[in-house]
């Protein structure tokens, strides 16, 4: 091994002294690329209200998908507190390859409703410009850099010449986190992680459906009514419903031609119900509790 001479290795930390101060840090603390959709994510979410009060919610990635326009979306539950963004469901999609992340909005009446948004372009580089949602001019990348974040981890921080605009690879935007709809005096407060693994999670797309039965209103408050579309009667028949992650939130059981179920006390987001036939499962459906 070469010993450079005791002038050059002065001349070396210099230099790294210098790197480190001016946040020219992309090359020292270089990466693997950290996905920002990762299984069981969750964004601790507040708007400021003035005079030291915060109103609190939470958005989780579910893992739930949909396909809109032949582009694969995981679904975001938005979840409630006193203070509610525009929507409450988003769609989210990663491209890892080229390291970006999108967003489409559920809601009809959004901006983002039947539109491909680009949310974070992680592969730019200092001086180059980036376009964020709801703002009308570019911004400017003024500098790349490992940064540790509230949960006392290290993330590559992209800081912007608009500074409130600023994102974390694998986090998101210190102002409005992964929710461009929720963007009024609302901040990122932390990261964390519930642990939930998608691959132990029933997908969506492998319930399968039970024709003459149907549930409405979906979307829904409080009131489900499930209904024996095909004009008879439910026969020793019953229900449950679950959350994503399994846990059983109601059951009962199936009499008449149609039963009203109260989901008052029922978590906010994305339900599984689960139609019984003499105890042996039959089908499964969808439910957004709103």
């Amino acid at each position: 091994m070469i010993n450079p001479p005791p002038r050059c290795r002065s001349i070396l930390i210099k230099l790294l002294l210098i790197f480190a101060s001016t946040g020219i840090t992309e090359v020292m603390f270089a990466q693997d690329y950290l996905p920002t959709l990762r299984d069981g994510g969750r964004w601790s979410m507040g708007r400021n209200e003035g005079m030291g009060s915060w109103s609190l919610f939470t958005s989780e990635l579910t893992c739930d998908s949909i396909v809109i326009d032949s582009l694969t979306y995981r679904v975001l539950d938005i979840g409630g507190s006193s203070y509610q963004c525009e929507a409450q469901i988003g769609y989210l999609r990663e491209d890892l390859e080229e390291k970006r992340v999108y967003y489409r909005s559920a809601m009809e009446d959004s901006p983002y409703y039947d539109e491909d948004v680009l949310l974070f372009d992680f592969s730019v580089s200092i001086g180059d410009s980036v376009w964020i949602p709801g703002w009308g001019v570019p911004v400017r990348v003024d500098s790349i850099y490992m940064k540790i974040y509230e949960n006392g981890q290290q993330y590559k921080y992209f800081e912007l010449s608009n500074s409130v605009f600023s994102y974390y690879e694998g986090l998101g935007s210190i102002w409005w986190g992964i929710i461009p709809e929720c963007t009024q005096y609302v901040f990122m407060l932390n990261y964390g992680n519930t642990g939930v693994s998608c691959e132990d999670v029933v997908s969506v797309e492998q319930l399968s459906q039970i024709d003459n039965i149907v549930c409405y209103p979906n979307p829904v408050a409080d009131e489900l009514t499930i209904s024996n579309d095909g004009g008879g009667t439910f026969n020793s028949m019953a229900y449950e419903i679950h959350n994503l992650v399994g846990q059983k939130c109601i059951r009962g059981t199936l009499s008449g031609n149609q039963v009203t179920v109260n989901l008052e006390h029922a978590p906010r987001g994305i339900l599984i119900l689960s139609i019984y036939e003499n105890g042996r499962p039959i089908g499964k459906k969808r439910i957004m509790h709103h």
